[in-house]
């Protein structure tokens, strides 16, 4: 059941939608990425844009298009913020017979250092350590699959490239703080600026 609310506030929109999420009385934020353009964010503010810039505690949701969420692309490398992703996945999904799920690691030559190879991160948090977040809650272990790809210059590139060959509707990542990025920004940045048609979750 759809539920409507209207608050007053003294503060812009984008504060007190970031507030209100931060109450503990929502699972994410959705945003739509048409509104995140550069041009309508130096023009006119937009505040979506606001929010992704701003928001770093609450789990946002960027919408393009009107893709149909039933398969999701899951980024894994060895840090915190690709447990909070796949934790958050988890949640939401909660037992979901449909869903089906691809870890996906990339081995780009240009990534960052926390992103080591497959057997790297098994040594840190364990062979099964995102299947079994998953699987706790419910999902089925035959719908979760692992994909590595040892190709390609950039991570976010390769995540691009996966995601418009196999046509996944939900890509589902970690968001690095913004001081923990160099002047190219982050993955999960570069990624929202260029898939279209695709939902992309995003856990703080």
């Amino acid at each position: 059941m759809n539920k409507y609310e209207a608050l007053f506030s003294w503060a812009n929109v984008s504060t007190t939608t970031l507030h209100q999420g931060m109450s503990g009385l929502y699972d994410a934020i959705v945003l739509s990425k048409r509104d995140m353009s550069l041009l309508q964010k130096i023009s006119t503010g937009s505040i979506s844009s606001d929010l992704w810039f701003k928001n770093h505690s609450v789990p946002l949701w960027v919408v393009s298009g009107e893709p149909n969420a039933s398969n999701f692309l899951v980024p894994v490398d060895c840090s915190i913020h690709t447990l909070n992703a796949v934790d958050h996945l988890a949640f939401i999904l909660q037992g979901d017979p449909e869903a089906v799920i691809i870890l996906f690691h990339s081995c780009a030559l240009l990534a960052e250092e926390h992103i080591t190879p497959k057997e790297e991160f098994y040594k840190k948090w364990g062979k099964e350590w995102c299947e079994q977040i998953l699987k706790e809650s419910a999902i089925l272990s035959a719908n979760i699959y692992w994909k590595q790809k040892e190709e390609g210059i950039e991570p976010a590139q390769m995540i691009v490239r996966e995601t418009k060959k196999h046509l996944y509707n939900t890509i589902v990542m970690g968001r690095r703080q913004d001081k923990e990025k160099n002047i190219f920004k982050g993955v999960t940045d570069r990624v929202l600026a260029n898939v279209e048609n695709v939902v992309v979750w995003v856990a703080p």
